[in-house]
């Protein structure tokens, strides 16, 4: 019997910590090949991706450690610990309301993909911050002038789910017109 959609999103969490599982990268393909379901307006598709994976962990460990934002040698083996990595990228658009509509539709994708990801047993961590704004690290993996990083997803298989954290009740956060 497989798990309801409801019972996938409940279960699944934020994974920090990888084992050494390999995960093949057809798997990663098919996995984000099928994210891509996701609503876009307009059927732009205002998504692309820079995947590293097998050796290509150590090419990231590279540009990492040459990068001019000095990051912790902490941090980038937390970034080569897991089995892959995707950086998520899209278009920035001059029109507010396309860049908008953009943004949401790759984050229903990285959604997407982080529900598939669960279903097959794969921990994801969707990592923001510095990095992503890092003009030597956009150059050092190809990123365009006009397009932006939306995310890292740090992507592996794992031995221990994290406790789930409690959500508030919906009806402390809803207005019904009725």
């Amino acid at each position: 019997m497989s798990t309801s959609i409801r019972e996938v999103i409940k279960q699944r969490r934020t994974i920090r910590n990888f084992n050494d599982e390999v995960i093949s990268l057809d798997t990663i393909v098919d996995m984000l090949r099928d994210a891509t379901w996701a609503p876009n307006h307009k059927l732009r598709e205002p998504w692309r991706f820079v995947l590293f994976h097998g050796d290509g962990k150590e090419k990231l460990r590279d540009i990492l450690l040459q990068s001019s934002d000095n990051i912790p040698s902490k941090k980038i083996e937390k970034f080569t610990q897991a089995q892959a990595n995707i950086v998520v990228i899209m278009p920035e658009n001059t029109d507010p309301l396309k860049q908008e509509e953009d943004l949401s539709a790759v984050s229903a994708l990285i959604q997407n993909f982080l529900l598939l990801a669960w279903e097959n047993e794969i921990g994801v961590l969707w990592k923001t911050g510095k990095l992503i704004h890092s003009s030597s690290f956009q150059q050092s993996i190809g990123i365009g002038e006009n397009e932006k990083i939306v995310g890292i997803l740090m992507v592996g298989k794992f031995d221990n789910v994290p406790e789930a954290q409690p959500r508030e009740d919906i009806v402390e956060k809803l207005t019904i017109i009725d």
